[in-house]
């Protein structure tokens, strides 16, 4: 019984933690991305996670992919990999805001 309630505890937290991040992070990221559109300027992934930790006071880089996470699973932004690889092999990605 303990046991479940502690679970119920962890996931009713984590449920809070997301939407908190959706009202805040989400938004701001989104905004960041279009910055980008509105420049005629790929938003590629990792400039806008240094956007974005340097925007958002504590924000850290395992927030902006969790932000980016949700957003990607509502539908919100989608992320697109690189056909060509850049440098050590490492795929380069895409960000753009599906909606509005």
């Amino acid at each position: 019984m303990e046991a479940e309630q502690r679970r119920m505890i962890a996931a009713h937290q984590e449920q809070q933690r997301a939407q908190a991040i959706m009202t805040h992070a989400g938004p701001a990221l989104v905004d960041m991305i279009r910055k980008y559109d509105v420049q005629g300027r790929p938003a590629v992934t990792s400039n806008v996670e240094r956007d974005f930790t340097e925007a958002l006071p504590g924000a850290t880089p395992e927030e902006f992919r969790t932000a980016l996470e949700h957003l990607k699973a509502s539908g919100i932004v989608h992320e697109l990999t690189s056909s060509t690889q850049g440098f050590m092999g490492e795929r380069t990605t895409h960000l753009y805001v599906l909606e509005g």
